[in-house]
C-alpha cells in the first residue's frame, strides 16, 4: 500500500504513472477512480453479481413484458353493438357568418374486444353548416376509427351558418350516419 492510505481490502492503489492495475485470479471489477494524492489513484474493486440474481432479474421482466402484453382482437360479428351519449345536439339560436359554441358528444363501445368504426359522416356531407372533429380532425367524414374494448371517443360538432337572402329566422339541422361491422 501507499504511504498515509490505511490498508483496506477490496482497494487497490495504483501510480498514475504505471496504468490501471492488472485484473487478477478473484474476478474484480474496476470501477471509478479518484485522485487523492498528488500522482496515485484509487480504484475500487467490487466482487461480480452472482448469475442466480442475474438470471432471476431476467426471467421477471421476460415474465412482466410478455404477460403485460395483451394483443386484443376487433369484433366483427353483427351482433357488435355501439351507442352515443346523445340522440340530438342543439345549438339555440346562432348568428349568421360567425362560429357558434363546440357541442360534443361520445360513442362509446361496450364490447370487449376493439370495433373498428367504418363511417362516421355528416349526412349533409361537405355542404352541411355543420363540422365534425373526431381524434383531432376536422371534416365532415371519417373513415376506419378503432375505439377500445369497453372506451368511447369523443365527436366534436361545431355550426358556421351562412347568411342567406332572406332575413327571416331559419332553421337547419343534419345528421350523423355512424358505420360498423356492415350496420
Amino acid at each position: 500500500m501507499s504511504p498515509g492510505l490505511p490498508d483496506v481490502p477490496n482497494v487497490q492503489v495504483c501510480d498514475a504513472r504505471n496504468g490501471p492495475p492488472r485484473a487478477s485470479a478473484g474476478n474484480k471489477i474496476f470501477i471509478s477512480s479518484a485522485s487523492i494524492m498528488e500522482n496515485n489513484l484509487i480504484r475500487i474493486t467490487f466482487e461480480p453479481m452472482k448469475g442466480n440474481y442475474l438470471f432471476l432479474i431476467a426471467t421477471i421482466m421476460f415474465v412482466s413484458f410478455t404477460v403485460s402484453c395483451k394483443k386484443t382482437s376487433f369484433i366483427t360479428s353483427t351482433d357488435a353493438f355501439l351507442f352515443t351519449s346523445a340522440d340530438t345536439v342543439h345549438f339555440g339560436s346562432l348568428f349568421t357568418n360567425t362560429g357558434s359554441i363546440t357541442q360534443s358528444f361520445k360513442i362509446f363501445n361496450p364490447n370487449d374486444k376493439k370495433l373498428l368504426v367504418s363511417q362516421v359522416e355528416l349526412s349533409g356531407g361537405s355542404a352541411s353548416v355543420f363540422t365534425l372533429n373526431v381524434n383531432g380532425a376536422a371534416g365532415s367524414s371519417f373513415s376506419n376509427i378503432e375505439i377500445a374494448p369497453n372506451d368511447s371517443i369523443y365527436v366534436f360538432v361545431a355550426a358556421n351558418a351562412k347568411a342567406n337572402a332572406t332575413n327571416l329566422p331559419f332553421f337547419i339541422q343534419d345528421s350523423v350516419h355512424i358505420s360498423y361491422n356492415g350496420k
